[in-house]
């Protein structure tokens, strides 16, 4: 476990240089969201919170259903069932 996190913080966990933000675009079951967040991981996770708001009744009305929802989409985005671009400034 140790070298992972050494490799975590070699990377900076992801993170854009100098404070920069960045925007996410998602495509995810047939349809389309976008999110900001100070690095590509936050982005893309408030993309798909987005998208669960957007077109999840559940998670419209429940903040424990739209983090279900969030991580789905997120490991849909990870193993490439959807997809996410993301831009850093």
């Amino acid at each position: 476990m140790a070298p992972l996190l050494v490799a975590l913080l070699a990377c900076g966990g992801g993170k854009a240089s100098g404070g920069s933000s960045c925007d996410a675009e998602l495509q995810h079951k047939g349809g389309t969201a976008t999110g900001k967040g100070a690095d590509k991981f936050q982005a893309q996770h408030e993309a798909c919170r987005a998208w669960c708001k957007a077109n999840d009744p559940e998670s419209a009305t429940s903040s424990h259903m739209q983090a279900g929802c969030a991580s789905r989409c997120g490991g849909d985005v990870m193993f490439g069932v959807s997809t996410a671009s993301v831009a850093c400034k």
